[in-house]
């Protein structure tokens, strides 16, 4: 996690020294798409195998993004994160148990860096208690989600997926 998060800070301030001079880029907007946090209760009788309980990986990834975002911050005026859950973080060892997001181990990442930028002004730390959230980046609404509730690979399928997203969520030019 350390040395991907690394890599994504270089390759972000790269592409900022890039494309400065061209473009305004004063904000930057952090999607956080769950499966950060890991938890030994993925599925129904799972031998525990994570090397890092669920309460220290929370500790120890929260520290690396805060500084993560705080570095960035020397690039950009403004950082939007938004953050929804992923499956492995949840609570529960079953998929079909219909739990609260304000149980899944990442809701609880995402509320300690938000509150590590409680007085920052310049950043903007986003919790949703849903699975997902619409984002509004320029004149674009950006569906994010982590993306285990799509089941299927056909066309038809996934397509049908989508159009209930957008009966249940609202209206949505890009799905991230």
């Amino acid at each position: 996690f350390k040395k991907e998060l690394g890599n994504l800070q270089d390759a972000v301030s790269q592409i900022y020294e890039l494309l400065s001079n061209a473009y305004n880029l004063k904000k930057l907007y952090i999607n956080l798409l769950g499966d950060i946090i890991t938890n030994d209760r993925i599925f129904q009788g799972q031998i525990f195998h994570i090397d890092s309980c669920a309460g220290k990986q929370i500790w120890e990834v929260q520290a690396y993004l805060v500084n993560f975002i705080n570095n960035l911050l020397k690039y950009y005026e403004k950082i939007e994160v938004n953050c929804v859950v992923g499956n492995h973080g949840r609570s529960s060892d079953s998929y079909k148990t219909d739990e609260p997001v304000e149980n899944n181990f990442e809701y609880h990442l995402y509320r300690i860096i938000q509150m590590a930028f409680k007085g920052e002004p310049k950043v903007k730390v986003i919790v949703p208690t849903t699975y997902e959230h619409i984002v509004n980046i320029g004149p674009w609404k950006h569906l994010i989600l982590h993306g285990d509730k799509f089941r299927g690979s056909s066309k038809t399928y996934i397509e049908k997926q989508v159009k209930d997203l957008i009966v249940n969520v609202g209206n949505f030019d890009s799905l991230d």
